[in-house]
């Protein structure tokens, strides 16, 4: 049997354990329910955990009878089951899983001892993983990260065996995840050694491959041994720590307990020996006890009918007077237990009478077997027990101290973190038990579990391990390229005597070199071209460099070139020519190609080179007369497409309808028809003359100023084109002087139509010879933009004194009654409501009478613009004759109308104008409403309610808002 049939053998050998192992659990689980009891913790397998060594033995004997897609299968079905336990242990969820086994095995919910751990989930799925990555054709990376897969398995079941012997690992962090039973462990070992000899069955010479990643994971290994053992160290002395600390706190509170009651118990033994003594003498010792032992509240004399007979201190505690201990509960049971046992009896913590939370000493009297009463000490909790603790140093812990009612003392901040930690003890107290509870602080807890150590440990074994792999790989690296130049230099002499007697009877110049550029073949007509050329006799073994330094700079760098892109193992074909002062006509066709040995590897390159000088020089005619047509076909198709372009932009111009779309046109077409150019396009507002402002740019123009004079261009001033064509040498323009940068050459094209300058063509050029021809188009195009802009502007101007008052600025009467009828037609698909205000300046006349037409203008012209401003955007005003206005107002409400309307009548009687900057003119005004479609769903009849509305207002006396509505509703009354 060969090494592949060994290594078979073991993989099937070791399938079939696994599965019988899970197996036979899985039956022992089934046929004994008691097996967690039976069996030490950490030893018996689970129920999940042995169907999956179940699946895994079956999978990788699958791989071993080639029943791949039954391997596959089975892997992917060990997938979902692994990935569905492990999530169930990352989210903290129960997703049915336990339910189905209990059911399945027939077991006794307590006794179920839940699924597999997670760390062993996460080992099957990796071996799913790996199974499904070997049972393909894998490449050698694939088999890389399945081979990290499997001796990552691999380390974890030899961590978890050794922990069950050693008990090395942590019992938080990563230790958690090692703790898993010894058979478990062992059979994740078997498993990954399974797909080990599986994976070397395939190829023996994947043992090399392995041989890195077993260096790598046994200095792991280690490392993580030592790892874990230092952090167990770490948490050993934690645990001594607390434990020293807990049983010092024992100590400390059952000393001081004791001291304290036996001085209580003499106090009240003195007293009750005593014949008749006095309230007065009692309460002087009473507080001398009190002073002496810190922690008391008040101490009580009770009577045999308990109730509180002397009390010291009486200030602040004056409701315990006439207090009847029996009368409580719980006081009683331990007031019973007291009397019964004759002995001092401590009580639970309870809320006393408003003064908080207090324990009670309980001190039987008795005179022979007379039962008198009780000396009663009533202790302050907190401070009884602040004042106990104080005497020793517990900082760096955090203490509980409960008794039966709850919590007596603590001084934790931290409650809910390392509590993992605490540690208990009950501690008998004259009746009662403490319970007292101690873990560290996080400050404690940082100083003793540190991570430098631990991490240090691990950052170190870590290089360390992948040294050492490193190191073997590059030794078995070193090892085959050894035996690999060996088999290369023989073939290399077979070669080199095959070629000789081939490449002699060649008419070429035919020559071969070995990977370090020296020569190994030439023939005759190559080593005369040679010395020809160079001077040198050439000989086998000369290395290339010899000839390297005969040559010229630029030829060198293409002779190396070539020979640097033949060395990649690829033939190619090239033909180059050499420049040599002494020599012309050295133009050659070289044929390189790759020489390989009998395993396909290369081993040099050989070229076969053909003297072409006078086929180039045919050939480079007949490129020309081909460059010079193609040249002209493109100056011909360039120039229709610029023609197309043309036709197209006036078109668009034409049909333009506002400034906004003949800009978006100008931009978009200037940009195409003036390619490789960048340009700007300046216009004079209408209202100032004296700025022109950028509008649009295209490309990525050097002259970046947004605005300037016309007076700074010097085509604007001389109307006429002004082109430069070297910014260095011409006199440039000031708005490009003003610039950052300066552009290597432009043109600025006035936009000139009608006698009127609109604005500025402005181009920016690149230094070539083709910039008459773009100018050409450029000046075209300003002309034509020039034309369609004057066109918009003028068309716009007509449009706006159509629409508008030429006084005031607002809508005229004409725009107000086309606008108002859209609206009512709109009405009648999407109903809603709207109110007509017509208003009337109040006595307008006598101020045209007592200042004249020029004053009442200026009067309408701020008038309708305090109207605009006080109104909502939404509102659409006009000037409806002489001094009447009329406001078009959208609302739903005849109420908020009339609100609105008050507002600006109020704001008009508020508002004052200013006269030559002498004196003022205050105005009122009249307002008359109507609203649609309750007054009229026509025009005419809602004009003639507001006016109607109008004159009731100024019947009223003027300065008033009257709707149509309310005079319609006086006349029913």
């Amino acid at each position: 049997m060969d090494e592949k049939g060994y290594y078979r053998t073991f993989t099937c050998l070791i399938g079939g354990i696994c599965f019988f192992v899970g197996l036979f659990d899985f039956f022992a689980w089934y046929f004994s329910s008691n097996l967690p009891e039976e069996l030490p913790e950490y030893i018996f397998m689970r129920p999940t955990t042995a169907l999956g060594f179940i699946l895994s033995g079956l999978a990788l004997i699958c791989l071993y009878r080639k029943a791949i897609k039954a391997s596959r299968l089975l892997s992917c079905i060990l997938l979902l089951f692994s990935a569905y336990i492990l999530y169930e242990h990352i989210a903290n969820a129960n997703l049915g899983i336990d339910i189905f086994f209990i059911k399945i095995l027939a077991l006794d919910y307590k006794l179920y001892p839940g699924p597999m751990a997670p760390s062993v989930a996460l080992s099957f799925i990796i071996v799913s993983l790996c199974f499904l990555i070997i049972s393909f054709d894998f490449s050698p990376n694939w088999l890389w990260v399945s081979l990290v897969g499997v001796f990552f398995i691999l380390s974890l079941g030899f961590i978890a065996g050794a922990d069950y012997f050693m008990d090395f690992t942590a019992r938080f962090g990563a230790g958690r995840w090692m703790k898993i039973s010894i058979y478990t462990s062992l059979g994740l070992i078997l498993l990954s050694l399974g797909i080990i000899f599986y994976i070397n069955s395939k190829n023996v010479k994947h043992s090399r491959v392995s041989l890195p990643l077993i260096t790598v994971f046994v200095i792991l290994n280690i490392t993580t041994l030592g790892w874990q053992i230092t952090k167990k160290n770490q948490e050993n002395s934690l645990n001594m720590l607390l434990q020293l600390k807990i049983e010092n706190v024992e100590d400390v509170i059952e000393s001081h307990l004791q001291e304290f009651t036996s001085s209580f118990s003499r106090m009240a033994k003195r007293w009750i020996s005593q014949q008749t003594p006095s309230e007065t003498e009692w309460k002087a010792d009473a507080m001398h006890y009190i002073h002496d032992q810190p922690g008391y509240r008040a101490i009580a004399s009770v009577n045999n009918q308990y109730i509180v007979r002397w009390l010291a201190p009486e200030e602040g505690n004056e409701q315990l007077k006439e207090y009847n201990l029996y009368n409580d509960p719980d006081r009683r049971k331990e007031i019973t237990k007291s009397l019964s046992s004759k002995e001092l009896q401590m009580s639970t913590q309870f809320e006393l009478k408003g003064l908080g939370k207090s324990l009670l000493l309980l001190s039987p009297l008795y005179k022979g077997n007379l039962f008198e009463g009780f000396m009663v000490g009533i202790l302050d909790t907190e401070k009884f027990l602040a004042d106990i603790l104080k005497k020793m140093d517990i900082k760096g812990y955090n203490l509980i101290i409960y008794d039966s009612s709850g919590v007596l003392y603590t001084n934790t901040q931290d409650m809910k973190f390392y509590k993992s930690w605490q540690h208990s003890m009950i501690l008998p107290t004259y009746g009662q038990n403490w319970k007292i509870i101690l873990w560290p602080s996080i400050t404690l807890h940082h100083q003793v579990i540190t991570s430098f150590f631990p991490a240090m440990i691990l950052i170190i074994g870590i290089i360390m391990a992948l040294l050492s792999g490193f190191l073997v790989h590059t030794l078995q690296f070193i090892r085959e390229n050894t035996e690999r130049l060996k088999r290369t230099q023989v073939a290399l002499a077979n070669a080199r005597e095959r070629l000789q007697g081939i490449i002699e009877g060649s008419n070429d110049l035919v020559a071969a070199i070995d990977l370090n550029y020296n020569f190994i073949v030439f023939n005759t007509m190559y080593k005369c071209e040679i010395y020809r050329i160079f001077k040198v006799d050439l000989e086998i073994g000369m290395n290339f460099n010899v000839l390297l330094q005969k040559m010229s700079v630029e030829n060198q760098t293409k002779s190396l070139t070539l020979w640097e892109r033949a060395m990649k193992g690829t033939a190619f074909t090239v033909i180059e020519s050499f420049k040599d002062k002494r020599y012309d006509g050295l133009d050659y066709e070289i044929h390189y190609n790759p020489i390989h040995d009998s395993q396909g590897n290369l081993i040099g390159v050989s070229h076969f080179a053909m003297n072409v000088h006078q086929r180039i020089q045919n050939e480079q005619k007949l490129e020309e007369s081909k460059i010079e047509l193609e040249n002209l076909v493109k100056s011909l198709e360039m120039q229709n497409k610029e023609l197309e372009l043309l036709k197209e932009l006036m078109s668009f111009l034409q049909s333009s309808l506002s400034m906004d779309d003949a800009i978006e046109i100008i931009k978009n077409y200037s940009k195409r028809i003036l390619s490789g150019t960048s340009g700007i396009v300046y216009l004079i507002a209408s209202d100032n003359l004296n700025m022109i402002s950028r509008v649009l740019s295209w490309g990525e123009t050097v002259s970046n100023l947004f605005l300037f004079t016309p007076k700074d261009c010097l085509s604007l001033l001389r109307h006429q084109p002004y082109y430069i064509s070297d910014s260095t040498e011409g006199v440039l323009c000031n708005h490009i002087k003003k610039g950052d940068k300066k552009p290597k050459s432009y043109a600025c094209l006035p936009l000139f139509a009608q006698n009127e300058m609109l604005g500025l063509f402005y181009v920016e050029f690149g230094l070539n010879t083709d910039n008459q021809r773009l100018i050409a188009l450029a000046q075209i195009i300003s002309e034509q933009c020039a034309l369609s802009l004057y066109n918009i502007r003028l068309r716009d101007v007509l449009k706006t004194q159509s629409s508008q008052d030429s006084l005031t600025g607002v809508y005229n009467r004409r725009y107000f009654e086309e606008y108002l009828q859209k609206e009512i037609l709109n009405s009648k698909d999407n109903p809603f409501t709207f109110a007509l205000l017509l208003i009337d300046i109040d006595d307008f006349k006598k101020i045209n009478d007592t200042y004249g037409h020029l004053v009442g203008d200026q009067v309408l012209l701020e008038f309708a613009a305090k109207i605009r401003h006080i109104g909502r955007e939404e509102n659409v005003v006009s000037r409806w004759g002489g001094e009447e206005f009329m406001i078009y107002l959208r609302s739903s409400n005849l109420d908020q109308v009339k609100s609105q309307a008050e507002t600006l009548r109020k704001s008009i009687e508020n508002f004052s104008i200013e006269i030559n900057q002498e004196k003022t003119i205050s105005v009122t005004i009249s307002i008359g409403i109507a609203f649609y479609p309750h007054d009229g769903k026509r025009i005419d009849d809602l004009i003639s309610k507001a006016d109607e509305a109008l004159y009731q207002a100024k019947k009223m006396g003027r300065n008033k808002v009257v709707a149509s509505s309310n005079i319609h509703q006086n006349r029913n009354h």
